[in-house]
Protein backbone atom coordinates (compact mmCIF):
# COMPACT_ATOMS: atom_id res chain seq x y z
CA UNK A 1 0.00 0.00 0.00
CA UNK A 2 1.29 3.19 -1.05
CA UNK A 3 1.53 6.18 2.02
CA UNK A 4 2.28 9.83 1.23
CA UNK A 5 4.09 11.51 3.82
CA UNK A 6 1.60 14.15 5.33
CA UNK A 7 2.63 18.23 4.30
CA UNK A 8 4.48 16.36 1.20
CA UNK A 9 4.42 14.65 -1.97
CA UNK A 10 6.88 12.23 -1.30
CA UNK A 11 5.79 8.40 -1.30
CA UNK A 12 7.05 6.68 2.28
CA UNK A 13 9.83 4.03 1.39
CA UNK A 14 9.92 2.51 4.62
CA UNK A 15 6.60 0.20 6.14
CA UNK A 16 5.59 2.70 8.70
CA UNK A 17 2.92 1.52 10.84
CA UNK A 18 0.00 2.55 10.16
CA UNK A 19 -0.96 3.76 14.02
CA UNK A 20 2.24 5.97 13.35
CA UNK A 21 1.59 9.58 12.36
CA UNK A 22 3.82 10.35 9.72
CA UNK A 23 4.88 13.97 8.69
CA UNK A 24 7.78 15.94 6.48
CA UNK A 25 8.74 18.89 5.05
CA UNK A 26 11.15 19.83 2.20
CA UNK A 27 12.61 23.21 3.58
CA UNK A 28 12.15 23.19 7.65
CA UNK A 29 13.76 26.03 9.68
CA UNK A 30 15.34 24.86 12.32
CA UNK A 31 16.16 27.18 15.30
CA UNK A 32 19.67 27.12 16.91
CA UNK A 33 21.44 29.41 18.99
CA UNK A 34 25.14 31.29 17.12
CA UNK A 35 26.93 29.15 19.87
CA UNK A 36 25.37 25.66 17.99
CA UNK A 37 26.32 27.55 14.17
CA UNK A 38 22.79 29.17 14.27
CA UNK A 39 19.56 28.61 12.07
CA UNK A 40 19.36 26.37 8.88
CA UNK A 41 17.14 24.66 6.81
CA UNK A 42 16.66 21.12 6.30
CA UNK A 43 14.41 18.37 4.65
CA UNK A 44 12.64 15.86 7.61
CA UNK A 45 10.62 13.62 8.27
CA UNK A 46 9.05 13.17 11.86
CA UNK A 47 6.86 10.50 13.34
CA UNK A 48 4.99 10.48 16.45
CA UNK A 49 4.62 6.64 18.23
CA UNK A 50 3.63 6.22 21.71
CA UNK A 51 5.38 8.94 24.26
CA UNK A 52 7.88 9.90 21.96
CA UNK A 53 8.62 12.12 19.19
CA UNK A 54 11.09 11.20 16.12
CA UNK A 55 12.49 13.47 13.80
CA UNK A 56 15.15 12.68 10.97
CA UNK A 57 16.80 14.94 9.12
CA UNK A 58 18.65 15.24 5.35
CA UNK A 59 19.38 17.11 2.26
CA UNK A 60 16.12 14.94 0.79
CA UNK A 61 13.02 13.98 1.87
CA UNK A 62 14.12 10.32 1.28
CA UNK A 63 17.44 10.94 3.45
CA UNK A 64 15.60 12.21 6.28
CA UNK A 65 13.03 9.55 6.33
CA UNK A 66 16.21 6.83 5.84
CA UNK A 67 16.92 8.90 8.91
CA UNK A 68 14.43 8.90 10.75
CA UNK A 69 13.51 4.83 9.89
CA UNK A 70 16.59 4.29 11.76
CA UNK A 71 15.60 5.78 14.90
CA UNK A 72 12.26 4.12 14.81
CA UNK A 73 14.29 1.28 14.75
CA UNK A 74 15.94 1.77 17.33
CA UNK A 75 12.54 3.05 19.49
CA UNK A 76 11.10 -0.40 18.38
CA UNK A 77 13.51 -2.17 19.05
CA UNK A 78 15.09 -1.46 22.64
CA UNK A 79 15.80 -4.57 24.67
CA UNK A 80 14.06 -3.97 27.89
CA UNK A 81 13.72 -6.38 30.61
CA UNK A 82 10.07 -6.53 31.45
CA UNK A 83 9.58 -3.29 30.12
CA UNK A 84 9.58 -1.50 26.76
CA UNK A 85 12.09 1.25 27.57
CA UNK A 86 14.10 2.94 31.01
CA UNK A 87 15.66 3.17 33.14
CA UNK A 88 15.54 6.73 32.35
CA UNK A 89 17.99 9.84 32.80
CA UNK A 90 17.02 13.71 32.56
CA UNK A 91 19.86 15.47 30.48
CA UNK A 92 18.77 18.71 31.81
CA UNK A 93 15.39 18.24 31.30
CA UNK A 94 13.27 19.33 34.16
CA UNK A 95 9.56 18.87 32.88
CA UNK A 96 9.39 14.60 33.03
CA UNK A 97 11.41 13.85 29.86
CA UNK A 98 14.34 11.92 29.63
CA UNK A 99 15.83 9.65 27.52
CA UNK A 100 16.38 5.84 27.62
CA UNK A 101 19.66 4.53 28.69
CA UNK A 102 19.65 1.79 26.56
CA UNK A 103 18.81 3.38 23.27
CA UNK A 104 19.09 6.95 23.85
CA UNK A 105 15.38 7.32 22.38
CA UNK A 106 13.91 10.72 24.40
CA UNK A 107 10.88 10.22 25.60
CA UNK A 108 7.52 12.23 27.84
CA UNK A 109 6.12 11.59 30.55
CA UNK A 110 8.64 8.92 31.80
CA UNK A 111 10.36 11.03 35.09
CA UNK A 112 9.06 13.15 37.84
CA UNK A 113 8.78 16.41 37.38
CA UNK A 114 11.55 18.61 38.91
CA UNK A 115 12.01 22.52 40.08
CA UNK A 116 12.66 24.85 37.18
CA UNK A 117 16.34 25.91 37.34
CA UNK A 118 16.39 29.47 38.05
CA UNK A 119 19.08 30.24 35.89
CA UNK A 120 18.07 28.49 32.62
CA UNK A 121 17.97 31.13 29.99
CA UNK A 122 14.76 29.99 27.64
CA UNK A 123 14.73 29.67 23.99
CA UNK A 124 13.62 32.37 21.31
CA UNK A 125 10.22 30.28 20.85
CA UNK A 126 9.39 29.64 24.61
CA UNK A 127 10.59 33.61 24.80
CA UNK A 128 7.77 34.40 22.22
CA UNK A 129 5.44 32.09 23.25
CA UNK A 130 5.54 34.01 26.46
CA UNK A 131 4.60 37.18 24.94
CA UNK A 132 8.31 38.46 23.67
CA UNK A 133 7.80 40.63 20.83
CA UNK A 134 11.66 41.08 20.18
CA UNK A 135 11.72 36.77 20.33
CA UNK A 136 8.51 36.58 18.17
CA UNK A 137 10.35 39.05 15.79
CA UNK A 138 13.74 37.12 15.54
CA UNK A 139 11.61 33.83 14.89
CA UNK A 140 9.61 35.64 12.11
CA UNK A 141 12.36 37.43 10.59
CA UNK A 142 14.69 33.64 10.77
CA UNK A 143 11.53 32.11 8.72
CA UNK A 144 11.34 34.94 6.32
CA UNK A 145 14.67 34.88 5.11
CA UNK A 146 14.55 31.00 5.49
CA UNK A 147 15.79 31.13 1.45
CA UNK A 148 19.32 32.99 2.88
CA UNK A 149 20.22 30.07 5.39
CA UNK A 150 22.29 27.57 5.03
CA UNK A 151 21.40 23.93 4.33
CA UNK A 152 21.92 21.73 7.50
CA UNK A 153 24.51 19.23 8.10
CA UNK A 154 24.33 16.63 5.70
CA UNK A 155 24.18 13.81 7.76
CA UNK A 156 21.33 13.81 10.87
CA UNK A 157 21.34 16.68 13.09
CA UNK A 158 18.27 15.77 15.12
Amino acid sequence: MTRLIDHTTATACHPWPDDVYLQGGEHGVVMRPDSAGGPYTTAFVEIFPLGTFLRGEGPTIEAAEDACWKKYLTWRDCDGTGEPHGPFEARGYANGCGHCTRCGTWMTGVLPVQPADPDREPGPLENALLGDDEALGEILGTVARADDLPDGPRGDAA
